[in-house]
């Protein structure tokens, strides 16, 4: 898999990087949980993206069900 990192920078927030690859979601956990310092996140969607793309991020944090 190749994945494509895109550095964010400007003035007056942190930079951060955006990944851009195929599967990302199914491994959304391991990009993610090490930058948490709890266990503790929530995932931001719309009705258009979630019924697309939320199922795989579910099943890559380990979670068998969408609430």
């Amino acid at each position: 898999m190749s994945i494509t990192r895109i550095p964010v920078a400007g003035v007056g927030f942190k930079a951060y990087e955006v990944l851009v690859g195929q599967g990302l979601l199914q491994d959304a956990a391991g990009h993610i949980v090490p930058f948490l310092k709890n266990r503790r996140t929530f995932i931001v969607t719309d009705a258009h993206v979630a019924p697309l793309h939320l199922a795989p991020a579910f099943l890559g944090f380990g979670l068998l069900s969408i609430a």
